[in-house]
């Protein structure tokens, strides 16, 4: 069973506007800008999502409609479960949590909810 960390209130460091400002200027860079991508599999599975892709120069463009898709099919919770059950950690929500950890490592499992 997952538990959570540093059970509390939520932190809130942006205004609900900075965070539409944040995400209305997010979209814009990755469709004008666009990011790299040297995975020749993750090129194929974004141009078949809508995505702008250069394959000579591995630039990928997102438009606003497909992030706005994938956001909406991402879970807003998930589990990043560690090699020892016990220590797993629920992500999402309004629960904050510190971990020793950054990323989900080499035999961790992620699921979601």
């Amino acid at each position: 069973m997952p538990h959570f960390y540093a059970r509390g209130r939520n932190l809130e460091y942006l205004t609900d506007e900075q965070i539409r400002s944040w995400h209305h200027n997010t979209l814009s860079v990755l469709e004008t800008v666009g990011v790299k991508v040297q995975y020749g599999p993750a090129l194929a599975l974004l141009r078949e999502a809508g995505c702008d892709v250069s394959e000579r120069e591995g630039i990928v463009r997102v438009p606003q409609h497909v992030v706005e898709k994938a956001l909406k099919l991402a879970p807003h919770r998930f589990v990043m479960g560690g090699r020892d059950p016990s220590k797993d950690i629920m992500v999402g929500g309004s629960e904050v949590h510190v971990s020793g950890t950054g990323s989900c490592c080499s035999g961790s499992r992620l699921r979601s909810l």
